[in-house]
């Protein structure tokens, strides 16, 4: 929207001196402060408008379902996921064997699409990539994550097997005795610490991987997060997440979940990601 940068007003003319007349002076003061007014009242109008359209773009948007998939697109998905969920669950067997620990339990892949009963969200279905540990499963709404792909362009294949170790991260969670953040009471502060360790272990599966999936640039984790989250927002939820505790691209804070993972992929260790207390 274009800014206001001259209002003009049409000047009348003068009126003549003499008794009774108005003084020129406070005749000019009058008149500046009608232009003010006005200007004033343009602007007001022009921002009131601007938001009215902007709400009704965005509430059009969010009443939009995501567009289709094609049986072709939906494979290729589909293969994505479940190559990057066998290889993650892979990598930390071979992580716990290699430092002596119980074996992990495996977690069970659920492919979807539009929205999922779990018993970690009550009678309420489920969109978006989640994990419910109560059921340990990994669902993944294979509508969603195509548009995530779409939105990765060249970095689609690594973006779908970043998300499918954030989810499966939640998982390991559980494995090493974190406690489930749908069981906790104080779950504002706890989700926060609960998400960042999340991001933390995806880093660890990323710099245990690296000969796999290659070098994961800078910033492009939090890219992904943001975009996820753009997509489940406007589409999936409507701007209100279902549950909060399941929706793992809740947490704006991209800096330090940013930071959280590019720990993880430099320590190639658990130990690095700070427990939630």
């Amino acid at each position: 929207m274009s800014g206001i940068t001259e209002i003009k007003v049409a000047s009348q003319a003068a009126p003549e001196s003499g008794p009774g007349s108005a003084n020129p002076d406070k005749v000019r003061k009058g008149q500046g402060r009608r232009r003010i007014l006005i200007g004033l009242a343009i602007a007001l109008f022009l921002i009131a408008s601007g938001a009215l359209i902007w709400t009704l773009i965005k509430d059009n948007r969010m009443n939009d379902p995501l567009p289709p998939v094609s049986s072709e697109r939906a494979l290729i998905v589909s293969r994505r996921i479940g190559v990057a969920f066998e290889d993650a669950q892979q990598t930390w067997s071979n992580w716990f064997r290699a430092k002596r620990l119980s074996t992990p339990r495996a977690a069970e892949l659920v492919l979807f699409s539009g929205a999922r009963p779990s018993p970690c969200s009550g009678t309420s279905p489920v969109g978006g990539p989640f994990y419910c540990p109560l059921d340990r499963r990994a669902s993944f709404d294979i509508v969603v994550l195509n548009q995530l792909e779409k939105r990765m362009d060249r970095e689609a294949g690594l973006g779908t097997a970043l998300i499918v170790a954030r989810v499966l991260s939640e998982h390991i969670q559980g494995e090493l005795g974190v406690p489930a953040a749908v069981a906790r009471r104080d779950r504002d502060t706890f989700i926060r610490m609960h998400t960042l360790q999340a991001d933390c272990l995806t880093g660890v599966w990323a710099g245990l991987a690296k000969s796999r999936i290659g070098t994961v640039r800078p910033g492009l984790y939090s890219e992904l997060l943001s975009k996820g989250a753009f997509i489940t927002e406007v589409y999936v939820n409507g701007g209100q997440p279902d549950q909060p505790a399941l929706d793992i691209f809740l947490l704006d804070d991209y800096q330090a979940r940013e930071a959280s993972f590019r720990n993880g992929i430099e320590a190639r260790d658990p130990k690095a990601c700070p427990r939630p207390a």
